[in-house]
């Protein structure tokens, strides 16, 4: 049941039938065929297919036999405890082609274990490996696997083992190595984090399942940790290229259905290539390809898997789309934080770390040691995040040994937006002093509130920000917040992108990234010059990148976003729009209580329909454009009659009277306008069944709205039958306004939402009408049958405050010339002028 190949011990197929000298009398034999044909086939055991996990170092590493290398031929390995003569075998040292990288040029075969019945056990025959020869004894190897969950590179000891972990977000086995291709069969990268798991750094192979994924989070392949949005970084490790890596473009397939898709969606050559790698059989293949030598220069060509040879340009976490859909749900701010990101660049850039600080340039350039001083400049670039020239001074700090700027940095940087670092500073005075020699680290300065933090060097961005996120981390764990603070968060993201010292004893001085991508992140971070946006997204990182959408949970073990359900028990409102456009001529104040469309960013209004009694109202609304799986029960028609409801995300309890909201403070909730205890008793009018999500319980609902399951059904490919023109009529008994709305549930589904539900419906108002000359009415008749029919709203309003609605009638001398009733007959709409909302309806409770 374990799909690593070096660790599969059960084989079914049968032994090559033309080369029978190789087969045993015992039915053993190397060359093996796989077969699923049961006719043909037997089942084979074999341990150690490949060999000891020391076997397989020690082959990869030193490669083929020395003769077959350097073309001549040595003396051969001697006994140590045995002197065999000056031109004996033995005698001189053999220097051993190795390399430290594996590189697939330098395969060759291994040998294999035959039984022999003169000796009565198995003889060893060797193939053409350096191992062979290396391994052919009955001593014990001094040398050991690299345990599990660590990386040992070349030179590792036994008292340096334990010191470079498996990086987060993959699980490494025994004997793993500090390879980042997928060529070496264990490298450091060759096995990702299991999708529904989440591995931290220092995962081993056998425990890659421990961690399950929490509730209410997703878990894709490659998940590192769900709480705080951190994946395994695939395409950046592996230095993988912007283009190879695009999810978007190019496009090689039109119209294509993929599992999970009820519409045909449009395939990439980046997404294309992470199918076929994962197609059946591929993984059984071997391709061969050209590899230049790191030693030589000279192109060499060597055998690779299909499936890691077609992965070789896979992300095989697919951060960059995971990336893209956060920022659609408004969880995710790349811009903002590659704008941070390239300022601890630069800084960066002139200070470096505490590893770095004397660089082969200050040397060649003959700066001394003492009062060393340097320029960094760095030209206007706005893909790069600079509107004009940045430049800087740097002098060496002999007591901290570090570069040091002349001038500090401070966060936020200017123009960044204030809604999400939610910080404003002044930037025209410095508080701090850099110039100032031995300056103790202060990156507050004198600035009260601790808001504004400033920067002397990349040092200082590093001891502030490991410090604080250890902090906010703390205090996110143990329930104290619910995030951690964005500008403490990107800081914390840009300096893992460039540091490499880390004290593993430390957590506030650890690299918890293995990124280190040095001078290449003005690449992977900048910005298209013409919109400002990313070019390239899997460098940023989001809190928020697989915690379930807004309104939304999951079980524990959850793999991708689609297992994030609205729950019904606990359904909370997102986003209003009204389905209505602005100039709907039945549509009163369109443009009024923005703030009940979303309290944070308001949409738009949220106008209301106002019907006298008798009156029907037809809303048809037109859903046949709405995207791929974004199905009725994501989000909701609602009507509201007779008030108006809360704002988005006031989560009401109506169990206790007045009724409360939890979820935003009473301060919160008078700065909007909207207090719970008042538009909590405003509730969302009961639908016809047709309008309500299915009972899962019941399947009551199942026959009327999953038409779309199978080809040929009326309203296939969608889930729901609402994907197409249909309406809603309302009759009104008596005088009262209602306020149709759309209802978001679903956070995914932010962007669809917002562009394009708002105005996709139509409204007509009617009234049954008996023949009668209206001529014969006076206009003080008319503005007194206007007046009596809103006599009956006094009634309706269960409070004892509250008051009839308020309406300002037209003045009868103003009727009778605009309408020229005495000359033409009219309707009593007409008479009766513009219709007006009550302004103290937002306050009422429903009638």
């Amino acid at each position: 049941g374990d799909p690593s190949p070096l660790r599969q011990e059960f084989f079914f197929g049968y032994l090559d039938p033309a080369l029978p000298q190789f087969v045993d009398e015992l039915g053993r034999g190397p060359f093996f065929i796989d077969s699923e044909n049961p006719a043909v086939g037997q089942c084979f055991r074999n341990p150690q297919r490949y060999g000891s996990v020391v076997y397989q170092r020690l082959k990869d590493y030193f490669g083929a036999l020395y003769e077959m290398q350097v073309g001549r031929k040595s003396q051969g390995y001697g006994d140590p405890n045995q002197y065999n003569g000056f031109f004996d075998f033995g005698h001189r040292v053999i220097n051993l082609p190795r390399t430290a990288d594996y590189f697939p040029p330098r395969n060759c075969t291994s040998g294999f274990f035959l039984y022999n019945r003169t000796l009565g056990d198995d003889q060893w025959y060797p193939g053409n490996c350096e191992a062979d020869i290396i391994c052919d004894t009955d001593r014990r190897s001094e040398a050991e696997a690299c345990a599990e969950g660590r990386v040992c590179p070349e030179g590792t000891g036994n008292l340096d083992s334990d010191s470079t972990r498996c990086p987060a977000g993959f699980a490494c086995d025994a004997g793993s190595t500090p390879d980042d291709n997928l060529f070496a069969p264990l490298g450091r990268l060759s096995t990702m984090c299991p999708a529904g798991h989440s591995c931290a750094q220092g995962t081993g192979y056998l425990n890659r399942f421990q961690l399950q994924c929490a509730a209410g989070y997703f878990c894709p392949t490659g998940t590192a940790d769900p709480i705080f949005g951190r994946l395994a970084n695939d395409a950046i490790l592996r230095r993988l290229s912007t283009s190879d890596v695009n999810p978007f473009t190019p496009i090689v397939h039109l119209n294509k259905y993929l599992p999970g898709n009820r519409l045909p969606v449009n395939v990439s050559a980046h997404d294309q290539r992470c199918f076929d790698a994962i197609a059946p059989g591929v993984e059984s293949q071997t391709v061969v390809r050209e590899f230049t030598d790191p030693q030589t220069g000279e192109v060499k060509s060597g055998p690779v898997n299909l499936a890691d040879d077609i992965n070789s340009r896979c992300a095989r976490d697919h951060k960059w789309r995971l990336v893209v859909d956060a920022e659609e749900r408004g969880v995710c701010f790349c811009k903002p934080q590659y704008k941070l990101a390239l300022e601890v660049y630069r800084a960066w850039e002139c200070t470096g770390e505490k590893s770095q600080v004397i660089t082969l340039a200050d040397e060649l350039e003959g700066v001394t040691t003492a009062g060393r001083v340097r320029t960094c400049s760095f030209a206007a670039e706005a893909k790069y995040g600079l509107s004009e020239a940045w430049q800087r001074g740097s002098r060496w700090d002999a007591a901290t040994e570090e570069w040091v700027l002349d001038s500090p940095i401070k966060l936020p940087l200017p123009g960044t937006e204030r809604r999400y670092f939610r910080v404003e500073c002044a930037f025209d005075t410095a508080v701090r002093d850099c110039s100032v020699a031995n300056s103790l680290f202060d990156p507050w300065g004198t600035n009260v509130g601790r808001r504004c933090p400033q920067f002397c060097s990349f040092m200082d961005f590093k001891r502030w920000a490991d410090e604080e996120y250890t902090t906010q981390v703390t205090l996110k764990l143990s329930g104290a917040t619910t995030r951690v603070d964005p500008l403490i968060y990107d800081t914390k993201h840009a300096v893992d992108m460039l540091d490499t010292y880390s004290d593993l004893s430390r957590a506030d001085s650890s690299d918890d990234e293995e990124l280190r991508v040095g001078s290449w992140l003005p690449e992977l971070m900048q910005l298209d010059e013409a919109t400002g946006e990313p070019v390239r997204y899997d460098a940023c990182a989001c809190e928020d990148l697989l915690r379930c959408p807004n309104g939304t949970t999951s079980q524990p073990r959850a793999e991708s976003i689609d297992e994030c359900a609205v729950d019904p028990a606990n359904k909370e409102v997102l986003v209003r729009v009204t389905p209505l456009p602005e100039d709907n001529e039945w549509v009163v104040e369109p443009d009024r209580y923005p703030e009940l469309s979303d309290a944070v960013t308001p949409l738009s209004g949220v106008g209301t329909i106002r019907m006298l009694a008798l009156e029907t109202a037809v809303i048809t609304l037109d859903l046949r454009h709405l995207s791929v799986n974004f199905t009725f029960g994501q989000y909701r028609l609602s009507l509201y009659a007779g008030c108006k409801p809360c704002p988005p995300r006031f989560r009401c309890n109506r169990n206790v009277v007045p009724p409360v909201c939890p979820s935003v403070s009473l301060a919160d909730q008078e700065a909007i306008g909207h207090l719970c205890a008042e538009c909590c008793r405003c509730t969302r009018l009961a639908m016809p069944g047709w309008l309500e999500e299915y009972d899962d319980g019941t399947k009551d609902m199942i026959a009327r709205n999953a038409y779309g399951e199978t080809p040929g059904s009326p309203f296939y490919p969608y889930k729901d039958n609402k994907h197409r023109i249909w309406q809603v009529e309302i009759k009104a008994l008596r005088a009262l306004e209602i306020t149709p709305v759309y209802e978001l549930l679903h956070g995914k589904y932010y962007n669809e939402f917002r562009t394009e539900l708002p105005g996709s419906a139509s409204l007509t108002v009617t009234r049954p009408e008996r023949a009668v000359d209206y001529q014969s009415y006076s206009v003080e008749q008319l503005v007194a049958l206007f007046s009596s029919q809103w006599d009956i709203v006094s009634s309706s309003y269960a409070t004892p405050s509250a008051q009839p609605p308020v309406r300002d009638l037209p003045d009868p001398k103003e009727l009778q010339g605009k309408y020229n009733l005495s000359a033409q007959p009219g309707s009593i709409d007409e008479a009766l002028g513009t219709r007006k909302l009550n302004p103290n309806l937002a306050t009422q409770g429903a009638p």
